[in-house]
This record gives structure tokens, C-alpha cells and sequence, in this order.
């Protein structure tokens, strides 16, 4: 009976620790930033304050430890007013393996960008993981 329960004990300990891997190694975001133009595609420094004349916005981000066919959904919305959103994109990892540089961006409409708030959500897609909300100014 002794030994029914250090094997029992055992077990039990490989899964809680077995779990705690599992969950350090899933894909999850990291190091989101903004810019207005990349370098090696990601943001060299995040700058979340922009100017109405900007041409371009981006946001980059490293996916770290993502399976194979992660997707990945950017999400832009301007907040004056409410919520309302201007663009998503789906990115998909693929059969890349190993950690990756993603960004998306969005171009100046043609009536220029309205002066205010603005948000980014990421989301890593068929997850339970909490998406990534970066916050940025247009003034």
C-alpha cells in the first residue's frame, strides 16, 4: 500500500510539472512597439506618439514559441466616440519554428488621421491567452 502511494505521489508531481513546462514553452507575444518605419521588421524604439501627417503606422512584436500554423490577428481601432475598428489582419507563422518577428501596419487615410487614441490588439487566434493591447496618440 506504501508504495501505491509514492507512485501515486509521483505521478501526481510529473504532471504539476509536466504542466508547468507545457505552459512556459506555448507561443505568447512579446516586445510590442511602434514606430513609423521598421528596421529588420521590427520597431527600433517604441515611439506610441504620432503626428497627423505620419504616412504609415507599424507595430511589431516577437512570437515566442508558437507551434506550427500560429495565427496571429492584429487589431486597430481608433477610440474617440467609442470603439470602432479600422483594420484586422491575420498573420499565419506557417512551418516556421523557433521565435518570430511580426508587425502589421496601417497607411494615413486619405483625409488624414483624426487627432486622438488609438489601440492595437493582438491576439494569438485559437488560444485562451489574453490578448495584447497597445495603446498609441495620433495629435
Amino acid at each position: 500500500m506504501k508504495k501505491f502511494f509514492k507512485y501515486l505521489l509521483l505521478i501526481i508531481l510529473a504532471v504539476l510539472v509536466l504542466s508547468f513546462f507545457f505552459d512556459m514553452n506555448s507561443a505568447h507575444i512579446e516586445n510590442v512597439k511602434m514606430c513609423t518605419s521598421l528596421s529588420s521588421n521590427t520597431c527600433p524604439a517604441d515611439k506610441p506618439v504620432f503626428d497627423v501627417s505620419t504616412k504609415q503606422i507599424f507595430v511589431s512584436c516577437d512570437l515566442e514559441n508558437p507551434p506550427m500554423e500560429t495565427m496571429v490577428e492584429f487589431s486597430w481601432y481608433y477610440l474617440v466616440d467609442g470603439r470602432t475598428q479600422i483594420d484586422a489582419v491575420i498573420v499565419n507563422s506557417g512551418d516556421k519554428i523557433g521565435d518570430l518577428k511580426l508587425h502589421s501596419s496601417l497607411n494615413k487615410p486619405n483625409n488624414g488621421w483624426p487627432s486622438g487614441d488609438y489601440e492595437v490588439v493582438i491576439t494569438i487566434l485559437d488560444t485562451e491567452k489574453t490578448p495584447i493591447i497597445k495603446s498609441f496618440y495620433v495629435k
